[in-house]
């Protein structure tokens, strides 16, 4: 049997966008200026699959929380680390963890 080594998480760009409003916008770890990889590698591997073929590593789609057979149009991400807003005012400010 062969093993997949790429699969794409997002059945269209709405939904990559809407995923992506849910975790990377509200995450400290993003910067919509600058797609760095060294400061998160999820962001840049899906935002390069958006521009590209919209194909990602296995690993990449199973760090963001995809699951194969799981029909969900948006989860959390579980590195998702939530940056201070009004509505989560105990929360550390964006840039608080540079390496997480």
């Amino acid at each position: 049997m062969e093993t997949k080594e790429t699969e794409r998480p997002f059945d269209s760009g709405s939904q990559f966008a809407d995923w992506q409003a849910r975790n990377c916008e509200r995450c400290v770890k993003w910067d919509e200026n600058d797609a760095d990889p060294e400061k998160c590698d999820l962001d840049y591997a899906i935002g390069s699959a958006y521009i590209g073929d919209g194909e990602v590593p296995v690993e990449i789609a199973r760090r963001i929380g995809r699951r194969e057979g799981e029909a969900r149009y948006t989860w959390d991400c579980p590195e998702r680390v939530l940056r201070k807003t009004r509505a989560y005012p105990d929360l550390p400010e964006a840039g608080a963890f540079p390496n997480a």
